[in-house]
């Protein structure tokens, strides 16, 4: 092991004499073929480390390689910053019903078994930067009270994050996961999913976080940093051609978007963010032909005032649908008044275009609504 990869700390108790030769050897040979014997003295080993460090700021168990290991079976101080980072986990590892108190660091590490986090809660930050799984991991259950890193983490089987709390920050940009990463039930404060690449995914029955046992909130654009992260899971819905459910990302990235773009300056984007923005207010992107419909009413009734003014008569409150119809019609069939506007062509162009778009809008809303799921 070069000195620039090697745990200093470790090195200096075998330096001065608090670890032997031999126990220091035993904390980073390999542990592919272990038997119980030798896995027995690593435990003394290893707990003789952990107690070496009580007093320290944090305790550094980096780079060390692990046989099978059992977190509840060693004495940690609480509150002391944990580390294994680039530490190897050989065979399973299992941190299950556990509650970490102090930030708990995993960057860089690589777990050859089956690592098992299920249940466990992390009060403090909990960072698994560029780790890697080799095998299946399950976090489901568990509870991120604060940031939970995993950034450019890699896992080659199935990662199980069903029913988390993550109630801070879930960063996990450049994520990658080359079978099923299943986020199904998950709570989300804000999950950032920008350049992760994930090759099957669930993302169904997401919500907002809030405490366990809470109501479940509705998810918005807040509980997502960037458009790309609500992209990431549109495209995932229009993929499994579930239409109900890419809709509702697809309103939450427009907003984003919208966002992105009122943050970069107004005046720079003034006709995207007209347009986006309008295309919000009347059909909520584009996903509600009941918006849309009830925008055409309020327009129909508008002109019929300004063109008639209010009814007068009780004739004139019973033909208010023809009338309004009539005026606002962009094709101008069905038309009982051929004089219609006359004098008046720009106002006519005018009804006519807001009419058109209006209508267009209802027939593309109502289209995505009814597309089969």
């Amino acid at each position: 092991m070069g000195s620039r990869y090697r745990n200093e700390i470790l090195h200096t108790f075998r330096t001065d004499g608090q670890l032997s030769h031999e126990e220091y050897r035993l904390l980073f040979e390999d542990k592919e073929a272990y038997t119980e014997e030798q896995e027995h003295r690593f435990t003394q080993t290893l707990q003789k480390v952990i107690d070496l460090q009580a007093q320290e700021e944090h305790i550094s168990l980096a780079m060390i390689v692990f046989p099978q290991f059992v977190f509840q079976h060693y004495r940690f101080p609480r509150e002391v910053p944990l580390s294994f980072d680039h530490a190897v986990f050989a065979h399973t590892s299992n941190f299950e019903d556990t509650i970490f108190t102090q930030v708990i660091d995993f960057e860089g590490a690589t777990f050859r078994g089956k690592a098992y986090f299920r249940d466990t809660v992390f009060r403090e930050d909990a960072i698994f930067t560029s780790a890697t799984f080799l095998a299946r991991v399950y976090f489901r259950r568990t509870v991120f009270e604060q940031k939970a890193y995993f950034l450019s983490t890699t896992f080659l089987e199935k990662a199980d994050f069903r029913d988390v709390f993550f109630q801070n920050e879930a960063l996990f940009r450049g994520a990658v996961c080359k079978d099923l990463i299943q986020f199904s039930g998950a709570h989300i404060s804000s999950l950032d999913l920008e350049t992760s690449r994930f090759d099957d995914a669930s993302y169904l029955h997401l919500h907002g976080a809030g405490q366990p046992g809470d109501k479940p909130t509705p998810l918005s654009g807040k509980n997502f940093p960037n458009k790309e992260s609500a992209r990431h899971i549109k495209a995932h819905f229009e993929k499994q051609n579930n239409i109900t459910e890419a809709n509702k990302y697809f309103v939450i990235e427009q907003s984003l978007y919208l966002k992105e773009l009122q943050s970069e300056g107004w005046w720079n984007h003034k006709g995207t963010i007209f347009t986006v923005g309008l295309h919000k207010l009347i059909s909520n992107s584009g996903t509600s032909w009941i918006k849309v419909f009830l925008w055409i009413i309020f327009f129909a009734l508008l002109v019929l005032v300004l063109h008639d003014g209010i009814p007068q008569t009780p004739e004139a409150w019973h033909d208010i649908p023809n009338r309004a119809v009539e005026l606002i019609n962009p094709l101008s069939i069905f038309r009982r008044d051929y004089h219609l506007y006359e004098g008046h062509a720009f106002w006519a162009m005018v009804v006519r275009v807001i009419s058109m778009y209006l209508l267009y809008q209802f027939m593309m809303a109502f289209r995505q609504d009814t597309r089969r799921k």
